[in-house]
């Protein structure tokens, strides 16, 4: 499969739309951090040399830099969910018509879904990352920029939310209490800051535009 981060909008969206197992929720999700992360650079960027905005330039910088290295992660995540889910499908096509075939054809499964697991599982910690840098930059940012910084955290907080979702749901398949103990609690943590921060992000932009009334 090409990259899918190489083709147009509409052909990834057609991908999507089409009669396969892959790509799916997991490469939307990436793809969703990664929109939420460009909105974040484009407000930085269209405050950073705006009069009135010196005092925050430096802050607004170190969120740049942070957002661009976050966009770019969560971009390539769309195709390495593809090719992690690609991984499972060919496990288990795996023969098991013997005993040792079926033993192969278990530990492959197994391997598999732990990295169909932590796919999602980076990219709910990137754009938990991205929703921490839409809160650093919620009162520095040019008003005009408001909007587009509550659409980000929007954005990420769905990518966030199926990301979680997909890391839970594959730790059965690898038969790993350990591992499955640890990556659950790491991932209801996610989930909780993740949804207390899109709501102050929220909350900041409303009161800023009440207070330009």
């Amino acid at each position: 499969m090409s990259q899918l981060r190489e083709t147009t909008l509409s052909a990834f969206i057609e991908q999507l739309a089409a009669r396969s197992a892959y790509p799916a929720g997991g490469s939307s999700a990436a793809l969703a951090g990664a929109l939420g992360g460009a909105l974040v650079s484009m407000a930085c960027r269209l405050t950073i040399g705006k009069e009135g905005y010196e005092e925050a330039e430096e802050e607004l910088n170190s969120v740049l830099s942070a957002s661009e290295t976050l966009r770019i992660d969560l971009l390539s995540a769309v195709d390495k969910d593809a090719e992690a889910y690609q991984k499972v499908l060919k496990a288990r096509s795996l023969p098991e018509d013997t005993e040792d075939e079926q033993k192969i054809r278990a530990v492959a499964v197994r391997a598999a879904f732990r990295e169909a697991c932590e796919s999602p599982r980076q990219i709910a910690r990137d754009c938990l990352e991205v929703l921490r840098l839409c809160l650093r930059v919620s009162g520095l940012v040019n008003v005009s920029t408001i909007c587009d910084l509550g659409a980000a955290a929007i954005h990420v907080l769905g990518g966030m939310e199926i990301s979680v979702m997909n890391a839970q749901v594959n730790l059965p398949f690898v038969s790993n209490d350990e591992y499955s103990d640890e990556v659950w609690t790491e991932m209801e943590g996610i989930q909780e800051e993740g949804r207390i921060l899109k709501s102050a992000v929220i909350w900041e932009i409303l009161g800023e535009l009440r207070a330009e009334d």
